[in-house]
């Protein structure tokens, strides 16, 4: 089961009203609405798509859900949970257990690679924004989600495409900061159209690099990514990879990475 009873009552996510006074803000209101009080009304239509991948690693992926759904007040978001293929007899029983979670929809995929899952996750849904979470996160900030989209809009006049949350709870007082290098996509946000016009993650083999080459890519067209300086979530880091290493599961995808980079760069 889930940690928190709230999960299976209807109290959290997009399920919960707002019980104080919301300002309007220019991404929560791409969601949702205010009532003549200033409280929030929750619509049935979603506007963020959360995805979350994930390979074993059962106990991190219901602290990371409940975390989501719990302490998540607003836009309203659906959650897409992908299982890239862990070869256990558990998966099925863990599948069934999260599908009775309010707006979860689950996939599973035969090919466990990280790319993978978040593109099968991207072609089967529809909101205009896309959030990616690494199941070794955990939400502690209410507003991170609604941040993360102001920040997006914010940078659009620098042609920042993306943002990335901290993994501290130390911000800032910008709401985005560009960056020079690749940040790791533990929790990032985007607008479905970077797909259109930068296209799908590589589905190297397991995890790892996906966010680095994707980072070049993207700077190869002239789209930034940006640190959101406004929202943070914690991140325990190597969650996947130590469950691999314990399963003697051996996979490196630098090189790989490389020459699709040098690929990139030579065209």
């Amino acid at each position: 089961m889930l940690e928190n009873k709230d999960v299976w009552e209807g109290k959290s996510g997009n399920m919960i009203k707002h019980q104080f006074k919301q300002k309007r803000r220019k991404f929560h209101l791409l969601g949702s609405a205010t009532d003549r009080h200033g409280f929030t009304k929750v619509v049935d239509k979603c506007s963020v798509d959360v995805i979350i991948p994930y390979y074993g690693r059962f106990d991190l992926v219901r602290r990371c859900l409940s975390s989501v759904l719990n302490m998540t007040i607003s836009n309203p978001f659906l959650i897409h949970l992908v299982d890239s293929g862990t070869p256990n007899e558990s998966a099925q029983e863990f599948a069934d257990n999260i599908k009775q979670a309010p707006n979860v929809k689950y996939h599973r995929i035969e090919n466990p690679s990280f790319g993978a899952a978040i593109n099968i996750a991207i072609k089967g849904s529809k909101e205009p924004y896309v959030c990616i979470l690494h199941s070794d996160t955990e939400i502690r900030m209410p507003g991170w989600l609604e941040r993360m989209g102001e920040a997006l809009l914010d940078g659009k006049k620098e042609n920042v495409r993306m943002v990335v949350a901290k993994t501290e709870n130390k911000l800032l007082k910008e709401s985005y900061k560009v960056s020079d290098s690749p940040l790791s996509f533990h929790c990032c946000m985007f607008h479905r159209d970077l797909i259109n016009k930068v296209g799908y993650f590589k589905e190297y083999e397991y995890y790892g690099y996906e966010d680095e080459e994707y980072f070049y890519r993207m700077n190869r067209l002239g789209f930034k990514m940006a640190s959101c300086g406004t929202a943070w979530v914690q991140h325990q880091g190597g969650g996947t990879v130590s469950y691999l290493r314990e399963k003697g599961i051996k996979f490196d995808n630098r090189e790989r990475c490389i020459e699709d980079l040098r690929a990139l760069y030579n065209k």
